[in-house]
C-alpha cells in the first residue's frame, strides 16, 4: 500500500500552523492601561511600574522624584497617549519610539502632537500580555544612576542597558 506524501505531511503542516498562531497571538490593547517591567537582570529594583518624568519613561527610584507620575496610557487608532497632571492645563502627549535607532522612548510636547522625524507613534500592540511594536519587544532598561532606569527601544548599544519585558496591566481609569 502506497501513501501519498501529502497525507503524511498534512498533519505536520496543520500542527506547525497551530503552533505559529499561539506564538503570534495578538490581542487588542486595553483602552486604558499601565505598564510594569520585568526585573530580571536589574539587582535591587523595587519599583517596576513605569513612571513618566521629563518627557520619557522610567522605572525604579524615579518614583521618588516629585515631577514624576504613574504612566496611565490610553490606546486608540492614533497610538498611545498619556495625560500629565504636571502640564497646565493637564496635557495629553503621544508616546513614541525611534524604530530604527537605539534611543530612549519619548512623549510629544503636551497638546502639540508634533512628532519628531523618524519617530513612530502607531504600531504598538499586545503580544501575549506584553507591549510590542509591530510584533517586536526590544525594550531595554538603561541605568541612569541612583536606582533609576530609563526605558529605551533597542538600547542594546548603550552601556548599562538590560533587556526587559513591558507587561500590560489594564486599568479602570
Amino acid at each position: 500500500m502506497k501513501l501519498s506524501l501529502t497525507y503524511l505531511t498534512l498533519p505536520l503542516s496543520i500542527a506547525a500552523a497551530a503552533a505559529a498562531a499561539v506564538l503570534d497571538k495578538r490581542d487588542p490593547l486595553p483602552s486604558k492601561f499601565t505598564l510594569e517591567s520585568s526585573s530580571q537582570g536589574i539587582p535591587d529594583l523595587i519599583w517596576t511600574e513605569l513612571q513618566w518624568l521629563s518627557g520619557s519613561a522610567y522605572i525604579g527610584n524615579s518614583k521618588y522624584n516629585s515631577a514624576s507620575e504613574k504612566l496611565q496610557f490610553t490606546s486608540g487608532g492614533d497610538g498611545l497617549s498619556f495625560t500629565s497632571y504636571h502640564s497646565a492645563p493637564t496635557g495629553w502627549t503621544n508616546f513614541y519610539i525611534f524604530p530604527s535607532e537605539s534611543r530612549a522612548v519619548g512623549f510629544t510636547t503636551p497638546h502639540s502632537a508634533s512628532i519628531p522625524a523618524g519617530a513612530a507613534t502607531t504600531g504598538f500592540e499586545n503580544v501575549g500580555g506584553q507591549l510590542a511594536y509591530q510584533g517586536g519587544m526590544q525594550w531595554q532598561a538603561c541605568d541612569q544612576g541612583g536606582g533609576v532606569y530609563q526605558i529605551f527601544w533597542d538600547g542594546a548599544s548603550s552601556a548599562g542597558c538590560v533587556p526587559i519585558g513591558l507587561y500590560i496591566r489594564p486599568s479602570a481609569c
